[in-house]
């Protein structure tokens, strides 16, 4: 039977050995998948058998994997979703996910639960750990389960956050004290420039937008590794895609006199300063953020800026006014490639972990 696939995910499927080639296939056939789940289960399966040194035929026999396959009373689209959380839970094992049922997924790690309430602590200062990515680095951006994901390119550099921002989703997948104690960041950053020049070298079919910081910041510990500085000279040599890196610090000026040809973009998330000064510790203030864009902007790079999330706290539209002024008290608005809105989200598990990671926080009510 043919199938319908994308050329890079087609060249994937060739270098696996037969069995594996049958068992992929059979998966796709089997789910009736379109050329981009296709790709998403091949990078997937491909990954989890470098990480757990196991053929692909033996993953999808994995017993969780085959009850839901063999389920009658499942929809072919309920089937996708389960098994690609399932991929997504054997992928990141530091990370505690939950299935459509509030049932922590099987091996894994759960963060705190609201039935016994962890001893009330304040964040304090978080271990580097510098550890080897195993897997590929690019994915496209996860999201969340039963939630609409922005689905754009993720470059996983690390797992953690040396900022402590009250509201933060990562609470909610990573295990519970180590994200308290630890930021891991990958250091073996020359698999990923080799993953990437293929990449950029092969996909000449879209233009897309590539980013570091969906599991950490992407410049607040850029110094440790120096990732940026690569990464931005790479995309300079190219004319189709954009590297953005998202950051609530002012870790800017070892990248200022790079040369790096408008292919990158820096992007601060921006919040009233009410709510900087008591949700997100650690944190540059607004106004030095807003320096730190000028100064990047003044350098010919490219800015954005997220409100995400827009939180609704008391005098909100005043509030929010009120760094819309600022911006542009340091920026012209030819310096801006684009402004994003985004809302709060969260599962419902993570406003007890809240409310005991800050049970000093006075706006965690009006927040959740």
């Amino acid at each position: 039977m043919k199938h319908k696939l994308y050329k890079e995910t087609a060249k994937h499927i060739k270098r696996l050995k037969p069995f594996e080639q049958k068992a992929l296939f059979g998966i796709i056939e089997s789910l009736e998948l379109g050329v981009n789940f296709s790709r998403e289960f091949t990078d997937y399966l491909i990954d989890l058998s470098k990480i757990l040194q196991k053929p692909i035929q033996n993953i999808l026999k994995t017993p969780e994997i085959q009850d839901i396959l063999k389920s009658e009373r499942l929809p072919r689209s309920r089937k996708i979703r389960l098994i690609k959380n399932l991929f997504f839970q054997m992928r990141y094992p530091y990370i505690s996910t939950y299935n459509s049922h509030g049932n922590v997924g099987q091996g894994f790690m759960p963060c705190q639960s609201s039935k016994k309430p962890p001893v009330s602590v304040k964040p304090k200062a978080k271990q580097i750990i510098f550890a080897k990515q195993k897997g590929k680095w690019m994915k496209r951006c996860p999201g969340t389960p039963e939630h609409i994901c922005c689905n754009y390119l993720v470059i996983n550099n690390g797992m953690g956050c040396p900022f402590n921002c009250t509201y933060c989703y990562l609470q909610t997948y990573m295990n519970q004290s180590s994200f308290d104690r630890s930021v891991i960041l990958y250091d073996n950053i020359d698999t990923l420039l080799k993953e990437l020049k293929t990449f950029l070298k092969e996909e000449t079919n879209g233009n897309f937008r590539i980013g570091t910081g969906e599991f950490t910041d992407s410049l607040a510990l850029d110094n440790k590794v120096g990732l940026s500085e690569k990464l931005i000279k790479l995309f300079a040599k190219q004319d189709k895609h954009l590297l953005e890196l998202k950051t609530k610090s002012t870790n800017i000026d070892h990248l200022l006199g790079l040369d790096h040809k408008g292919k990158t973009i820096f992007s601060w998330t921006l919040n009233p300063e009410i709510l900087i000064r008591g949700d997100e510790q650690g944190t540059a203030s607004l106004k030095d953020r807003l320096k730190a864009a000028k100064r990047c902007a003044e350098a010919g790079y490219k800015i954005s800026f997220h409100f995400d999330p827009l939180i609704h706290i008391a005098n909100w539209e005043e509030e929010y006014q009120r760094v819309v002024d600022q911006i542009f008290d340091y920026l012209k608005e030819e310096d801006l490639t684009w402004i994003s809105l985004g809302a709060l989200r969260f599962l419902p598990k993570q406003k007890p972990i809240v409310e005991n990671r800050f049970p000093d926080s006075t706006r965690k009510d009006e927040i959740f």
